[in-house]
């Protein structure tokens, strides 16, 4: 199954009714979906054994499923138990993203949108952008290159929350 298909069904079992029948949709992009998954990005900087490890391409289907596990069931813990590798990628995944929705906000666009209805809960949002944005994530930069990072986009969640 792949991140659209999985990103439908959670979206049904949220919404538990078909998609012609929902509440109006709204659109999140920048720095709202970028605060949307921002608790997700704050766990993953706790696994600091495994966000030093290198990024290794052939775990990418586990941190698939470990986020669409966690997106499903609404418990981002879960993704605690995922292997080491798979963690790195899920880590590497969301830096990447979180980079590349503040590029966006700076530079005045919103290409990275999410749509959902407007009567889902903040929680629903955050477990919908997972499974749409991460699941099957192209990286936009190459593995690893934003490591020396992380206490700048520590710095620039401050300004965000």
């Amino acid at each position: 199954m792949d991140a659209k298909e999985i990103t439908s069904r959670l979206i049904e079992d949220l919404v538990g009714r078909p998609m012609a029948q929902w509440a109006p949709p709204v659109r999140i992009a920048g720095y709202d979906l970028l605060t949307t998954v921002w608790p997700v990005l704050e766990r993953a900087y706790s696994w600091t054994s495994a966000n030093q490890l290198p990024y290794r391409s052939r775990a990418e289907r586990a941190a698939d499923q470990a986020i669409a596990e966690a997106a499903i069931k609404g418990d981002i813990t879960l993704l605690d138990a995922a292997s080491p590798p798979a963690r790195r990628v899920i880590f590497e995944r969301l830096v990447q993203l979180a980079l590349a929705l503040s590029a966006e906000e700076l530079i005045g666009i919103s290409e990275t949108v999410i749509v959902v209805p407007s009567d889902l809960s903040r929680t629903a949002h955050w477990r919908i952008a997972m499974t749409w944005l991460l699941i099957e994530m192209p990286l936009p930069w190459p593995p690893g290159a934003f490591d020396r990072h992380g206490p700048q986009l520590r710095a620039l969640a401050q300004t965000i929350q």
